[in-house]
């Protein structure tokens, strides 16, 4: 067994990423019950500039804990190479513009670091500048919590600009050091070196910026990662050199097909030892470091490959006919950020970040924050709650293809449920959480399918010569599934539609009368209604159709782009995004089903979208 405190470089299979496993030294069962629990709620992205953290694990008596892979050096590697003498002043301070950000999401977040120092920062071989060793953080109790990472922040910037952190208490003035540092910096940097409360300061930001202005250095210039380009940065120069491990492969996953003659299926004996041989291969495949095995290997559910036959291609029924009633909009209010006391549920959507798009979730009364529920390098999509809340369904190409999973939430397992289908976009849980329907694109024909949250009963419900089909939506009563397709002339102009499982038919909603109607619909959870958005191209208006009489009600009419909108399980709110908050980015935002009482819950730099409201 190898000795605590090592790392190695492994394959999750969960994430179906190199993760690193970080041994812990034995302790006493109560401590570590406690460090558990502390750190549980970290088990979730909070900045980019914060090194994911995957959580804390035991696996045959040894105790680990599991972040992101990265390959490149510490900040402890970087001073060691440069011998005790000082980094330069620019290659510092864009440490501390990178480091500042993330120490002060994590307090936002309610986490203080607590063990800032050069081995808990770490270099990207592109020279992004990473916070690691999450599993050290803890609860923020007051004020003196943040500030001892103010403090840690200030020793990083003392030895980067001295060449080394002496052992002397109070530290020398920094200009003994190392003269060529700004005069005013060597006097403000006590500030946040110092026991004195009163002059404490409590923001890593503050500190930051502090530094900048003592610096006479415009903060916003800085760049936010550390590229040599011909320049003398001792870190970029490392990080440029820095060796490369050969690549670990994922170890082979089994493979389920459904045959065309349901007779012909293998029995259960056969699945048993299909799977018994994943966690053997698994187990064979081991964890790496360095070309070193270890006897771990992250546990999934086995990836189904499937094979569809047996589709079924309903005709269409005959053509209903709506009467647009006009109803006047009603009022859209100014968005605030608190909201009301008492919602329940949570809410998940896609967030784009850094150019990807993940999945992210956010309580309905905004408290918390944002969470980030995956951190892949690859683009999750369209995610949809379980009606218990316990799972969600996504579209991902984390496998190269559009392919649809199942992520449940205690034990964090992943599933694929598609293979070969096309490229699979939004998904919707039956009411009973056995059934999935699907949205899928192959060859240019859009169609739609029911699969079983087992990967089992792989079934295409509908097929259209072209243009595009999505957003498949289940009634509340399990009868019939709401759906929106575009015609082959305007792929991008859509009509509600709404199949009925036992006819196996479908029939126009819309039919034309909401003008440029868009990819989105959700049924209200008496039935009665189904929500739509539809109008001119980034300009986008929310419009709830009753289905009886067929009227037609706008809830906005503000010109912001209002769209994807989706029904509380209450029914009591809507959520949707919406321009609204900032010119040209998407943000979630809560109404109540009149159009009303508008409150925004997310305000991000970049994108959030296609919110859906679950338990």
């Amino acid at each position: 067994m190898p000795g605590a405190g090592e790392s190695y470089r492994a394959w999750d299979n969960q994430t179906k990423q190199v993760v690193i496993l970080h041994l812990l030294p034995d302790t006493e069962d109560q401590m570590r019950r406690e460090f558990e629990t502390g750190i549980r709620d970290l088990e979730r992205p909070i900045h980019p500039g914060v090194l994911p953290y995957f959580g804390l694990f035991e696996l045959s008596g040894q105790r680990f804990w599991v972040d992101a892979y990265l390959e490149g050096p510490t900040l402890r590697v970087v001073l060691e190479a440069s011998s005790g003498l000082a980094l330069p002043l620019g290659e510092v301070l864009t440490y501390m513009k990178s480091l500042a950000a993330a120490l002060e999401a994590l307090h936002q977040a309610g986490w203080v670091h607590g063990r800032l120092h050069p081995e808990s920062v770490r270099l990207g071989r592109d020279g992004s500048i990473y916070l690691t060793e999450l599993f050290a953080a803890h609860r923020i109790t007051d004020d003196f919590d943040r500030a001892a990472d103010v403090t840690a922040l200030a020793k990083l910037l003392y030895e980067m600009l001295a060449g080394g952190l002496p052992f002397e208490n109070p530290l020398p003035d920094l200009r003994e050091r190392n003269p060529d540092v700004p005069e005013f910096l060597a006097r403000t940097l006590p500030r946040a070196l110092g026991e004195n409360p009163e002059s404490r300061i409590y923001s890593p930001n503050e500190f930051f910026l502090m530094a900048c202005l003592a610096c006479h250095i415009d903060a916003p210039k800085l760049p936010t990662r550390l590229v040599s380009g011909g320049t003398s940065s001792p870190s970029a120069v490392l990080v440029e050199g820095w060796p490369t491990l050969p690549p670990l492969h994922p170890p082979p996953v089994a493979t389920k097909a459904i045959e065309r003659d349901r007779r012909g299926e293998p029995s259960g004996l056969f699945w048993w030892l299909a799977v018994a041989g994943v966690v053997v291969l698994g187990l064979l495949a081991g964890y790496f470091f360095a070309g070193q095995t270890q006897p771990f290997i992250a546990s999934s559910l086995p990836t189904a490959a499937l094979v569809v036959t047996d589709a079924v291609i309903p005709a269409l029924s005959a053509v209903p006919t709506l009467e647009l009633i006009a109803v006047a909009p009603t009022d859209t209010i100014a968005p605030t950020f608190d909201a009301p006391e008492g919602l329940g549920g949570r809410i998940v959507f896609t967030c784009t970040r850094a150019d990807l798009m993940q999945l992210c979730m956010v309580l309905p009364t905004g408290e918390g924050g944002v969470a980030r529920l995956t951190g892949e390098t690859a683009h999750d999509f369209y995610p949809a709650f379980s009606p218990d809340g316990k799972s969600i369904a996504f579209a991902s190409n984390r496998g190269g293809n559009y392919d649809l999973y199942i992520k449940v939430f205690e034990g964090d397992t992943l599933t694929q449920l598609t293979t070969g289908v096309g490229e699979v976009s939004s998904a919707s849980f039956s009411p009973d959480g056995k059934t999935i329907a699907f949205s899928t694109s192959k060859d240019g024909k859009p169609s739609f399918w029911t699969v079983d949250r087992n990967a089992d009963h792989m079934l295409m419900l509908y097929e259209a010569e072209g243009g595009n089909i999505a957003s498949p939506v289940w009634s509340p009563n399990g009868k019939s599934i709401a759906f929106v397709m575009s015609s082959l002339q305007n792929p991008e102009a859509y009509d509600a539609y709404i199949y009925d499982i036992e006819t196996k038919k479908i029939a126009p909603v819309t039919q034309g009368h909401l003008s440029n109607t868009g990819g989105s619909v959700d049924w209200s959870p008496d039935g009665r209604f189904l929500l739509l958005f539809a109008g001119e191209s980034g300009k986008h208006e929310i419009y709830r159709l009753e289905l009886i009489s067929g009227e037609i009600l706008p809830l906005t009419n503000d010109g912001k782009n209002n769209w994807a909108p989706s029904y509380s399980p209450d029914g009591q709110w809507i959520v949707f995004n919406s321009m609204r908050g900032s010119e040209g980015v998407a943000n979630i935002f809560i109404m109540r089903p009149d159009g009303s009482d508008i409150r925004q819950l997310t305000d991000d730099i970049e994108a959030d979208w296609q919110p859906r409201w679950g338990r």
